[in-house]
């Protein structure tokens, strides 16, 4: 359920006056979310009923509740303080400084997601007490604000944390996601050590794009070092005799160049589709061989 990622950038000091006063000025944002969230929930209807029968989710409707899940999230975190700048109306996500990234997949499981009313009782449990200890520390924090125009940063970056938990709920509920990019990454030996070098750094989950760059500048270094040249035609030669063991997957080549194995959603194999593995986060390519 970890595919979504959000952040926000920490401002060591806080508009005190906006802060002081920050639950009437979201009123205008919290009812056109209100709104704009009952048309999500009634739009994962059909898409439930598309990915029971088909296995596949419907991009028009992901799109459409994605743009309101990026739109609550930055909502969402007006209200909880994390930033001072007063959010756009709609899809503008560039006057606040939040980056929230959710990739579209496809391929989805029917059994998951036939059943997410009852797979998803847990999370909602943990959602429940994280929402009331949220409530704890954002009335402390806004009191610190008032008085010393800051917000703890242990305080901040347990808000941050729940705001991410509550949008990944949020999207899961809604049928949007069924695994998670950095959550695989976790999943790996040489993953997990990635994610945890990145958190250190910047203080956030690696979101999507991140992850595929790495593994992408991966590639190449390993066939670098396997050619032990620097030379076009030797690495792309090393590439073809090359295992790469990544952040996300374990990737080898065929003689011809051909990839055997990607764990890349928009890759559709020999016009059959692709099959979701939830247990390795991968996306294995099926190939049928005409007789």
């Amino acid at each position: 359920m970890g595919e979504l990622t959000a952040d926000v950038r920490y401002e060591d000091k806080r508009n005190r006056l906006t802060c002081a006063f920050r639950g009437i000025l979201a009123i205008p944002h919290v009812i056109v979310s209100y709104f704009w969230g009952i048309v999500a929930e009634i739009v994962a209807i059909p898409q439930w009923f598309i990915i029971v029968f088909t296995g596949k989710r419907n991009e028009a409707l992901w799109d459409l509740q994605e743009s309101w899940l990026s739109y609550a999230g930055r909502v969402s975190a007006y209200q909880y303080l994390l930033f001072d700048e007063y959010p756009a109306f709609g899809s503008d996500q560039s006057r606040v400084p939040m980056v929230q990234d959710l990739a579209y997949v496809e391929p989805a499981s029917r059994l998951t997601n036939g059943l997410r009313f009852i797979w998803i009782i847990p999370a909602m449990i943990l959602g429940m007490i994280f929402a009331i200890a949220m409530s704890v520390v954002l009335l402390i924090a806004w009191f610190a604000i008032l008085f010393t125009g800051r917000f703890p940063v242990g305080m901040f970056d347990f808000t941050m944390k729940g705001l991410r938990f509550t949008l990944q709920l949020t999207a899961y509920g809604l049928i949007m996601t069924d695994t998670g990019h950095a959550t695989c990454a976790k999943k790996r030996k040489v993953g997990s050590a990635f994610v945890k070098a990145w958190q250190k750094r910047f203080h956030r989950l690696p979101i999507a794009n991140e992850l595929v760059g790495a593994d992408a500048v991966g590639v190449v270094a390993a066939a670098i070092k396997k050619a032990r040249s620097t030379d076009g035609e030797k690495i792309t030669n090393a590439i073809r005799k090359l295992q790469y063991n990544g952040i996300r997957f374990t990737a080898q080549w065929d003689a011809k160049g051909n990839l055997k194995h990607t764990p890349i959603p928009a890759v559709v194999w020999a016009g059959d589709g692709t099959r979701l593995s939830a247990l390795t986060c991968d996306i294995h390519p099926i190939v049928r061989k005409k007789k």
